[in-house]
């Protein structure tokens, strides 16, 4: 269901899917996999929390895509609000930076 999964099959890659990136992770130490597209929080989460995983897994640059996602607000609502969707968006950006989400995060990908 990830949205990269179109993009790789057009590139003409064969596409092995699984339930989550920790399993995918799996495949790759043990040579079933080649490669893991994975999103960059979970990837990165999994390599800092397993050091199996960061000994033979190398994260590689540049991105294979990179697709941005929003917070919609009404063109209304930010002319009526401009200070609160400012805010709404600083809040957003706080809390995916913030080391107790990122720890949450965690108990969400294991």
């Amino acid at each position: 269901g990830y949205s990269i999964v179109d993009d790789l099959r057009n590139r003409g890659l064969t596409i092995d899917e699984s339930p989550d990136t920790k399993t995918d992770f799996l495949k790759l130490v043990n040579d079933r996999l080649d490669a893991v597209a994975a999103l960059e929080q979970t990837g990165d989460y999994l390599l800092l929390q397993n050091p199996e995983f960061a000994a033979q897994i190398v994260k590689i640059q540049p991105n294979i895509v990179e697709k941005p996602y929003y917070f919609i607000l009404s063109h209304q609502f930010y002319q009526s609000n401009k200070d609160t969707a400012e805010s709404i968006w600083d809040t957003i950006r706080e809390i995916r930076e913030d080391p107790e989400f990122q720890k949450r995060l965690g108990q969400y990908l294991e």
